[in-house]
């Protein structure tokens, strides 16, 4: 059993699918801190690396009431690049995001922790790619060539991801790793680069769940506590 963080926007089949795994869903409804097409996402407010929890004030009683050990920082921002000061992604023993913007306490957690800090221009780090316990899925050129000679990583076309209130999300919004398997909100296969990313995560050993017939939606990620 463990929690996952998530949007209340994540597609039911999704949230049953997570449920019946086993794992407890803390949905967000959003906040007013930031603009509403990123509001409930937990990317926004929430970055797990090496063990620890990292969360924004907005989400902290709620992680309190569930029992979950935390560290709480600052309120993101209400826009792009103050909103991403959570967005960012650990990856084997690298720590990804554009660190201008990382939440302070987070970035000196992972240095103290001898993660790897890889500067990238995305502040939507996490947004931007899909990750697994070794690799990474992304549309982003910057996360593609940092990581590129490190870990396994795959680049994918970008778009083809709805959103609310934005022409298109990314694809790593779309997902997140939990109980073993990569959860994909929607279908992988309605992306032009569904069958390469289905490749990709076979060779590397990563099961993964798709929902057919359902668009790829961008909910901000599903993060496990």
């Amino acid at each position: 059993m463990s929690y996952i963080i998530l949007s209340h926007k994540t597609y039911a089949p999704v949230k049953y699918h997570l449920k019946k795994s086993g794992h407890i869903l803390l949905e967000l409804e959003g906040f007013p801190t930031v603009y509403d097409a990123v509001s409930s996402h937990a990317d926004i407010y929430v970055c797990c690396a090496d063990g620890r929890v990292f969360a924004a004030p907005e989400v902290s009683p709620l992680l309190s009431e569930a029992g979950i050990a935390h560290v709480t920082g600052k309120s993101p921002g209400a826009a792009y690049p103050d909103d991403v000061p959570y967005n960012a992604f650990a990856v084997g023993g690298y720590f990804v995001h554009n660190l201008k913007y990382t939440e302070k306490s987070l970035l000196s957690y992972i240095k103290e922790r001898g993660l790897i800090p890889v500067n990238v221009r995305q502040g939507y780090a996490k947004c931007s790619a899909a990750v697994f316990p070794c690799g990474a899925i992304t549309a982003d050129e910057g996360i593609y060539r940092a990581l590129s000679g490190k870990l396994p990583v795959l680049k994918i076309r970008e778009g083809h991801v709805g959103i609310d209130g934005l022409p298109y999300g990314f694809f790593g919004g779309c997902t997140g790793y939990a109980g073993g398997e990569l959860i994909i909100n929607g279908d992988l296969f309605s992306h032009p680069d569904g069958e390469a990313i289905a490749a990709f995560l076979k060779k590397h050993g990563v099961k993964f769940v798709s929902f057919p017939d359902l668009p790829l939606f961008d909910i901000g990620s599903i993060i496990e506590l």
